[in-house]
């Protein structure tokens, strides 16, 4: 039904640590195409830091990592890669992630699209839309994400969830168009969150910090 990636490696982590030393990267008249990603985090680093809390900061970049590393060529489509980055995302952090997404994406699309076509390219990059429908593509992502976790052990059950069986629980995660996440939180209340074994200790708490969030913190 979807293959799971990898996100939020040790990788992620050193590079959250390199932002400060990668600062004055952005002073640079020009760079190569190699670099537009490490740009654009910096970039996120100094407009947005003293704006977001840490845990949300966190999550955002390294959001944006998994993002910017999909992303190629001189035209970008935010609604394309947001799909392709909540697929390879899935269902390797808990539930509580996607509420933070959800809060924090409106803000972080308009920072891309300020901030992708100023990039200091011989070519500059042109972003072509934005992402539409952004509760409806979460909740489709919580529906295969909790199938996911249910089956994670029966292969043979997980192959034979159909594509009624998602969308019907993904209406059930919505409300007047938005998510509902006390419904999400009721659901996910019987597929604990399993913390990865291949991961560095500071993602384990950053994983950890967002499974404690209850929904009177996310409102």
């Amino acid at each position: 039904m979807v293959k799971q990636g990898q996100f939020a490696g040790v990788s992620s982590a050193k590079r959250l640590k390199n932002f400060k030393q990668q600062a004055k990267a952005t002073e640079a008249k020009a760079i190569t195409p190699e670099k537009v990603g490490e740009f654009l985090l910096v970039r996120y680093h100094l407009t947005q830091n003293t704006r977001l809390a840490p845990l949300m900061k966190e999550t955002m970049q390294r959001v944006l990592m998994t993002l910017l590393d999909n992303a190629t060529g001189s035209t970008w489509s935010l609604d394309k890669l947001f799909v392709t980055t909540l697929g390879q995302i899935a269902n390797q952090v808990p539930w509580q992630f996607y509420a933070l997404l959800a809060t924090e994406w409106p803000r972080t699309q308009k920072f891309l699209n300020k901030e992708v076509p100023a990039v200091p390219l011989n070519e500059r990059i042109i972003v072509t839309d934005d992402v539409t429908d952004v509760s409806e593509k979460i909740s489709q992502q919580l529906a295969i994400n909790w199938f996911l976790m249910m089956f994670a052990t029966m292969p043979e059950r997980l192959a034979a969830v159909t594509e009624q069986q998602v969308a019907d629980t993904k209406q059930s995660f919505l409300q007047d168009g938005a998510i509902n996440w006390a419904n999400v939180a009721t659901v996910y209340s019987t597929t604990p969150f399993i913390m990865p074994d291949d991961v560095d200790e500071a993602t384990k708490t950053w994983l950890t910090d967002l499974q404690a969030l209850t929904i009177e913190q996310l409102h």
